[in-house]
Formats: structure tokens, C-alpha cells, sequence
């Protein structure tokens, strides 16, 4: 979806995408193919406590709804500040209100029946802006600022609010679920949307949004 809405915004841009999760680059790499982006994407699966970029590579740098799920965010945010050139930007996203949860545990009730539901005891602690705020600082940036943003999160239909939902659910598991039911949130998240459909809010062309509220952060890495 980031890489999606950059080349949009920016057609001349060249974006490097990372991701822990298998899974999801396999996501980005048929996007690829199909949009023909190979000479604009470059994807790998990769740790963001351990990034393969060279110092000083990046004018921007965006982690959308990701940052906590690193195993050391202040680790994390060090990785972020040195693969920025001086004047560079990072963009953190969290939610200040985490939206998910009923259709998460939805689909949990009916991939593992019975098990206890998700629940991250960090989520309480990231929606409090200082700590993303505290996170960035201790990684090397000064200059941090942090905005609420309210907004309606559109997608084209279910299918994309589903691989929405599913970017997030894959990492808010992890390794607690074994690949083969990880492969099966993607299907089930859509069939609950489309079981629920009535109940969404819907546009007469399609499009189907949900309510969110997340902190936007942009820490600029200082000039040499």
C-alpha cells in the first residue's frame, strides 16, 4: 500500500521496500510483476533492526503501523536515522486508537476456535505519542514532531480493505502461528468483511472506509 501511494504521488521515485514477513514481500513482488514497477521497486525480506542499506541512502524513509513490532524499536529507529542522508526524513505511523481488534479476533475465532484472543499489551503503550516520540529521540534524531491525524481509511473494495487488514494481522502473530494458518487470515478476513458488508461504510462507487485516528512522526536527521 506505501509503495503503491509513493509511486503515485512521485512517478520519477525509486522505492526499496523491506519486510520481516515472507509472506508480504511475496505480496509486493507480484504487485511488481503485474505493474511492471521492476525498474522502481526493489524488495527483500529483511529485519529493520538490521537493515542491508549503506549509510546516508535514503531522502525518506516511512514505517507505517510497523515500528513496535520490531524486537528493539530504539534499535529500529538507530537503523532508520543512519541509512537517511543529513536532511533526511522519517515518517512513523501508529494508531492513537487501535481499530482492528473485533475483526482480528473474528478471524482468530474461526482459523484457531476456541484460543485465546490476541492481545498486545504494547499496543496501550505505543498509542501514547511519547513513545514514539522517545523511541525516535534515542535513536539519534532531534528534531521529531508528532501530529493526530483523524481520517476515513478508503480502499478500492474488500479485497484491498482485506490485504489491509492482513498486512497488520500477519505481524500482530508472528511466529505464535504457524505459516500455513497465517496463509489463511487473508481468506478469512475477507469473507468476514463480505459477511459484514452491510454493517461497513460504503461510497456508491465501492470504496469502503474505516475510521481511524494515528499519530503521524516526522523526525528530520540533522545536517553534517
Amino acid at each position: 500500500m506505501v509503495t503503491e501511494a509513493i509511486l503515485k504521488a512521485y512517478p520519477n521515485a525509486r522505492v526499496y521496500a523491506s519486510d520481516l514477513a515472507p509472506s508480504m514481500i511475496a505480496l509486493l513482488d507480484n504487485l511488481i510483476s503485474l505493474n511492471g514497477w521492476n525498474d522502481r521497486v526493489e524488495a527483500g525480506v529483511m529485519d529493520g533492526v538490521s537493515l542491508s542499506y549503506a549509510d546516508e541512502t535514503f531522502d525518506a524513509s516511512i514505517v507505517n503501523f510497523g515500528i513496535f513490532f520490531d524486537s528493539d524499536p530504539v534499535t529500529g529507529a538507530k537503523e532508520l536515522h543512519h541509512t537517511l542522508k543529513p536532511g533526511g526524513k522519517a515518517v512513523v505511523t501508529f494508531w492513537k486508537e487501535v481499530p482492528f481488534y473485533p475483526l482480528l479476533h473474528a478471524v482468530q475465532e474461526v482459523i484457531k476456535p476456541g484460543s485465546k484472543p490476541i492481545a498486545l499489551s504494547t499496543l496501550e503503550r505505543w498509542t501514547q505519542k511519547e513513545t514514539i516520540e522517545s523511541t525516535l529521540k534515542s535513536g539519534g534524531f532531534q528534531n521529531v514532531e508528532v501530529y493526530e491525524k483523524e481520517v476515513m481509511w478508503w480502499n478500492e473494495g474488500i479485497q484491498e480493505a482485506a490485504k489491509g487488514f492482513t498486512d497488520n494481522f500477519v505481524n500482530m502473530v508472528g511466529d505464535q502461528w504457524p505459516e500455513s494458518e497465517k496463509e489463511q487470515l487473508l481468506g478469512v478476513t475477507e469473507s468476514l468483511l463480505i459477511e459484514n458488508k452491510s454493517s461497513l461504510t460504503m461510497k456508491t462507487n465501492g470504496k469502503i472506509g474505516f475510521h481511524i485516528v494515528a499519530w503521524i512522526t516526522i523526525a528530520t536527521k540533522s545536517m553534517k
